[in-house]
C-alpha cells in the first residue's frame, strides 16, 4: 500500500485512541489507552522518519520541512515521556494530554500541506508502494522492540 495511505490509516488509529482517552472513565482503561498511544506515536514517527522523510530528503528544498517535522516528533515524544510520570486521572496528565493532542494535530496539518504535497509531486507511485512496505515492516519491528523493553 502507498505510504501516504498507510500514514493516514495510522493517524486514524491515533485519533480514535485520543477520543478513547477523552471518554474513558476507568483508570485501568486510561492506562491502557495511553500505553497504546505511546506505542503508536513512537513507532509511527520513527517509521515515518526512516521511510518517507528519508525519501523526501533526496530532493533539494525539503531539508527545512524535514527538520521541522522531526523536531515536532521530538516534541511529541517529550510530552509522552513527561506524561508517564502522572496518573492518567491527574490534572497534570490531562493538561499534557491536551498539549500532546494540539502538537500532533498541528504537525499533521503542516505535514499534509507541505510534505505530503511535495511527495505527491516528486515520488513515483512505485516508490510510494515500496516505502509503504518498508514503513509496515519497520513499524512492526519497532513495536516488537518496544514491547521487549
Amino acid at each position: 500500500m502507498d505510504i501516504l495511505e498507510l500514514i493516514k490509516q495510522n493517524r486514524q488509529t491515533i485519533k480514535e485512541l485520543f477520543l478513547k482517552i477523552e471518554t474513558a472513565q476507568e483508570t485501568e482503561k486510561l492506562y491502557e489507552y495511553f500505553n497504546k498511544i505511546y506505542e503508536e506515536l513512537i513507532t509511527y514517527s520513527q517509521a515515518e522518519e526512516s521511510t518517507l522523510y528519508t525519501s523526501m530528503s533526496k530532493y533539494q528544498g525539503n531539508e527545512e520541512l524535514i527538520e521541522v517535522a522531526k523536531a515536532e516528533h521530538q516534541e511529541s515524544k517529550k510530552l509522552l515521556e513527561e506524561m508517564e510520570f502522572f496518573s492518567p486521572t491527574s490534572s497534570e496528565f490531562k493538561h499534557k494530554f491536551q498539549q500532546l493532542k494540539q502538537v500532533v494535530y498541528q504537525h499533521w496539518e503542516k505535514e499534509e500541506k507541505f510534505i505530503f504535497m511535495q511527495s505527491q509531486k516528486l515520488v513515483s507511485q512505485q516508490e510510494k508502494e515500496q516505502l509503504g512496505n518498508k514503513f509496515v515492516d519497520l513499524k512492526n519491528k519497532l513495536q516488537q522492540e518496544l514491547m521487549m523493553n
